[in-house]
This record gives structure tokens, C-alpha cells and sequence, in this order.
């Protein structure tokens, strides 16, 4: 249907740029989908109660967290390996420190 509309250049560009429409009939038309959308979703006073949590629900009720601690918990088993064993190092000869003997001299003693 080809439809002749004045609409602000401005709107369109800025509606252009944030949906990433290439044309101006693409973006009218994005925008009148979405709106069309919008006016067939439900309000949320119409949703009003139905579902939800129930007024005397209480999460601390031992029927709300199960029979037993833990019931409902989510884990999987520690995996059990076997110890790899480190290969033996080959003992290596290493160089004995050589003692040295320190001597000391009395105060104002030099170096002969």
C-alpha cells in the first residue's frame, strides 16, 4: 500500500540509527509492528493475580526446603584419581662447599 506521511526527518534518522534499519519504510514499519505488539501484550494489571507467590507461603516451612538438608542440591561427586607417581630424579654428585677459616685480628691490625 504506498501511503503519502509528513514525518519528522529527525525522528526517522535517530530511529534509523538506533533499530539499524537501512530505509524509511523499513523503519515505519518496525515501528508500527512493535506497536501493534505492544497493544496486544497483556498488562500487568491484568495479569494480577494469577500465579505468583502465595500470600502464605513460607520459605522457611520445612515442606518448602524438602525432607531432608541437601534433597534438592545440585553437584556432581568428587572425582577420585589415582597419585601419578613423580619420576625419580637421578642423584647428581654436587660440589662439597670448601671450608674457609676466617681469622681475626685485633683492632688496628692491616693485611701483611
Amino acid at each position: 500500500m504506498i501511503t503519502n506521511i509528513d514525518i519528522d526527518e529527525v525522528v526517522v534518522a535517530e530511529a534509523m540509527r538506533l533499530s539499524g534499519a537501512r530505509t524509511k519504510r523499513e523503519v515505519v514499519d518496525r515501528a508500527l509492528r512493535e506497536m501493534v505488539a505492544r497493544a496486544r501484550r497483556p498488562s500487568i494489571r491484568e495479569l494480577f493475580g494469577i500465579g505468583g507467590v502465595d500470600p502464605d507461603y513460607d520459605p522457611k516451612a520445612p515442606w518448602a526446603r524438602g525432607h531432608e538438608v541437601g534433597q534438592f542440591r545440585v553437584e556432581q561427586p568428587r572425582a577420585i584419581y589415582p597419585a601419578a607417581q613423580a619420576p625419580l630424579a637421578e642423584s647428581v654428585e654436587r660440589p662439597v662447599k670448601k671450608s674457609v677459616k676466617k681469622t681475626v685480628r685485633p683492632a688496628g691490625q692491616k693485611k701483611a
